[in-house]
């Protein structure tokens, strides 16, 4: 049961987005998954699962991955409603 109240709660066209952004971002920066999620202190496949918007993503893990593609939240999140 807990688990579908989550699956109603996510936004799946927000997180689609932050996910492109995440990666937009990151080819910008001539990143690979691997070297971003170094940057991040995490796994790669924790990087791909953000740009694939198959998981929500903490506050925490956001603030990282901003400061390592050096832009703001902000950015990481236009588009998004």
């Amino acid at each position: 049961m807990g688990n579908e109240i989550n699956k109603k709660r996510r936004n799946e066209k927000a997180l689609k987005k932050l996910g492109e952004n995440i990666r937009h971002y990151r080819l910008l920066r001539k990143l690979t998954i691997s070297e971003l999620a170094f940057k991040c202190n995490t796994q790669d496949k924790t990087i791909y699962t953000y740009e694939h918007a198959t998981v929500d993503m903490s506050i925490t893990m956001l603030t990282i991955v901003a400061k390592a593609l050096e832009v703001s939240i902000l950015q990481l999140l236009e588009g998004v409603e």
